[in-house]
């Protein structure tokens, strides 16, 4: 997977949550990493699914989330 956006309009609704959980619990023997922007607000949705910050330069954040975590 490239990309993920959603249209303005489409956040708050737990489409972004639901695509993403999706994605991990079908990947749950995978790690999965991640690459956004310091100031995606779409972090914190990534943090409430277990990914962690493994490196930061400049305004770029590195997130990986672990095998075994569960949605």
């Amino acid at each position: 997977l490239d990309n993920i956006q959603l249209s303005p309009e489409l956040h708050g609704q737990g489409i972004g949550t639901a695509i993403l959980k999706n994605i991990l619990n079908k990947n749950a023997s995978k790690p999965i990493l991640l690459i956004t922007f310091l100031d995606n607000p779409a972090i914190h949705l990534y943090k409430r699914l277990s990914f962690t910050v493994t490196d930061q330069e400049g305004g770029t954040v590195h997130m990986m989330r672990d095998i075994q975590k569960s949605c």
